[in-house]
C-alpha cells in the first residue's frame, strides 16, 4: 500500500505529528491494522507510536483518507489518548 502525505502538522504541546494520508485500495478497504503497519513504514517509526482517527472512504472511488497521529514515545501516547474499545474476550465472559 503506497501513502501519499497530503497534510502534516507539527504539535510540540501535545508532542506528536498530525498526518492526513491518501491511497488507493483495491477491494474492500483496508483494517485499521494493515493501515498501521503502512503508516509506520511511512512516517519512519514503531507501531507503538502511532494513533489512526479516522479511515474517511472517498464516495464513489478507490481512495481512502487517513487521519493519524504520531507520537514521540509510547508513554506519551498513553498520557493523551484515550482507548475506548473493550476486549472481546471481556465481553465474551461476561455471557
Amino acid at each position: 500500500m503506497s501513502l501519499t502525505i497530503l497534510k502534516e502538522k507539527e504539535n510540540n504541546i501535545l508532542k506528536r505529528k498530525e498526518y492526513v494520508f491518501e491511497t488507493i485500495h483495491q477491494g474492500s478497504t483496508p483494517n485499521n491494522e494493515t493501515i498501521k503497519k503502512a503508516v509506520a513504514e511511512a512516517t519512519k517509526t514503531q507501531e507503538d507510536n502511532i494513533v489512526i482517527s479516522k479511515i474517511h472512504q472517498v464516495y464513489g472511488t478507490q481512495k481512502i483518507h487517513i487521519y493519524s497521529k504520531k507520537y514521540q514515545s509510547p508513554e506519551d501516547l498513553k498520557k493523551i489518548e484515550t482507548i475506548n474499545k473493550k476486549p472481546k474476550k471481556a465481553a465474551e465472559e461476561k455471557k
